[in-house]
């Protein structure tokens, strides 16, 4: 038709073989075609329709046709040989349209330009549709292949801001092995990528980001969460933050995506981060020491092991868990896997934690029930420690190793020790101490030397002042002391030895308890 003339339809025009064009054809009619639609010259659309109704159908020829509205219909898959224009509408009914190496260009900008009931665009190599996207608003590429296993997988674009933009897709119905794009190389965000399709998604005209959401087959396919972009560098690169929906229709979305160079995306798993891990550093000895995973998820499971210590709970998948850690000296490591819904585990995350010897705070004190202001040796048995610091009940504390105390009032009273080994660990001890208020006076000693009971020790508490003087039998001061924490030992105050016989003793006390004491009695030195 239409051969070395001009073809004008205004009316239905209906074209039982193969519609051929070497010349110039023009109107606002209808074009039915039953076989071919072949265009070799000049197709000026104006406002036609051009329906191909016939089965296995191509668009050919030696000139690319810009069609107004295009519309698929009879049976069979309508392929392309060339590329080709639709300015006004597609229909692509139920349909195939296979574009083969070729791109289809959709460049009306309303969202409703293709037109489907179960119809899609297939396309190989760098075959794709291309649509015009104005406005920031959701554009929907009906991609499709019967090659191999029958496979939907459209896609929505929404560009970020309006403005002129123009988009292409197509569903590549294969392993992306296949095709050069090598799905075991990939970056550590990405656990696993869809094995049996893939697509090529091209900004060919704007600058400004698109969301994109790619949509799959929950049962058939498997859930996926993540997209992930080819590099030139030679793998697949993880696109989160992503979001996704999975059920009766299920999809994977980026928000916003600007880089569209290499044009290979894929649905993907996303490895979940490498978890932290909370808790102390550094432990003392076999200690128990609990841990919290972050981020916590209930979703989640996590995998717990660890190094130089026991589990309390081995098999647990909860996001804490204890360590009994295995003293004394050496690093432990406690580490945990997270494992998400999508069957992705993370890398580990782990601690170390250094496991210093452990110190064990002990001692011994001397008396062990006394009176008042009677001075108490405290003896030091700790292990590993090299710092003190005693607290002995009464508000007064010490950081000797061996200290010594006087209590001035009676009571009970709790002893406490804390010991520091040299790597900071401490260790408490407690002790329980009596002292009796009363007074306690001594009327004979003896000098022979043998230890006991050999000197004068008065034992008394809760003095507040205190006058002890001891005279012979002829009136002359032999000892003299104003705290009951002096002793005497039997030596004069001329430096001599008391010769052995009776001497007076006379004793004034003032209590804190405002009462008063005034003792007189005789003290008698033997050998």
């Amino acid at each position: 038709m239409a051969n070395g003339t001009i073809f004008e339809n205004e009316g239905v025009s209906t074209i039982d073989s193969t519609f051929i064009n070497d010349a110039f054809c023009k109107g606002s009619g209808n074009y039915l075609v039953g076989l071919h639609w072949e265009n070799n010259a000049i197709f000026q659309s104006d406002t036609s329709l051009v329906e191909l109704w016939g089965n296995q159908q191509f668009i050919t020829g030696d000139s690319v046709t810009r069609f107004w509205n295009l519309t698929l219909s009879g049976t069979d898959i309508k392929r392309q040989q060339i590329n080709a224009f639709v300015k006004h509408f597609l229909r692509l009914n139920d349909r195939e349209l296979a574009t083969d190496i070729y791109s289809m260009s959709v460049i009306n900008p309303d969202t409703a330009a293709i037109q489907r009931t179960s119809g899609f665009v297939s396309s190989l190599d760098t075959g794709k549709l291309y649509r015009a996207l104005n406005n920031a608003v959701d554009y929907i590429f009906p991609t499709g292949s019967s090659l191999g296993t029958l496979r939907y997988r459209p896609i929505l674009i929404k560009p970020s801001v309006a403005g002129a933009m123009t988009m292409g897709v197509r569903l590549s119905n294969v392993d992306a092995s296949n095709e050069g794009y090598d799905r075991n190389q990939v970056d550590s965000f990405v656990c696993a990528t869809q094995p049996d399709f893939y697509h090529r998604i091209r900004k060919a005209e704007g600058m400004q980001d698109a969301r994109i959401r790619i949509f799959y087959d929950l049962i058939t396919d498997g859930p996926w969460d993540g997209i992930a972009q080819w590099q030139n560098g030679g793998y697949w690169q993880d696109l989160s933050p992503t979001t996704y929906q999975q059920g009766a229709v299920s999809w994977v979305q980026k928000t916003y995506q600007n880089s569209f160079e290499p044009d290979a995306f894929i649905l993907s798993r996303v490895r979940p981060g490498v978890p932290q891990i909370q808790g102390p550093d550094t432990i003392c000895g076999a200690y128990l020491a609990q841990y919290q995973a972050l981020p916590d998820s209930s979703h989640w499971n996590y995998s717990w092991s660890v190094q130089n210590g026991v589990l309390t709970d081995p098999n647990g998948n909860a996001s804490t868990n204890s360590v009994v850690w295995n003293g004394p000296g050496g690093i432990g490591q406690v580490s945990v896997i997270v494992t998400t819904p999508n069957g992705c585990s993370s890398f580990p995350g782990v601690l170390n934690t250094f496991v210093w010897p452990q110190v064990v705070a002990g001692f011994q004190y001397s008396p062990t029930g006394t009176f008042g202001s009677e001075p108490i040796i405290f003896i030091d048995s700790s292990k590993n420690a090299v710092g003190w610091l005693w607290e002995f009940g009464d508000g007064h504390s010490s950081t000797m190793t061996n200290p010594t105390h006087i209590y001035n009032n009676s009571g009970d009273y709790t002893i406490m020790l804390i010991a520091t080994s040299p790597n900071g660990c401490q260790d408490t001890a407690y002790a329980q101490l009596s002292v009796i208020d009363g007074y306690l006076i001594p009327n004979i000693i003896t000098l022979n030397g043998d230890g006991s009971n050999d000197i004068f020790n008065v034992q008394i508490s809760g003095v507040k002042t205190y006058h002890c003087s001891i005279v012979n039998r002829w009136g002359n001061l032999v000892f003299e002391s104003h705290t009951p924490q002096l002793k005497w030992d039997g030596s004069t105050l001329a430096g001599t030895k008391a010769v052995n016989g009776v001497y007076f003793v006379m004793i004034e006390v003032e209590f804190n308890s405002g009462k008063s004491l005034t003792y007189t009695g005789t003290l008698t030195i033997t050998d």
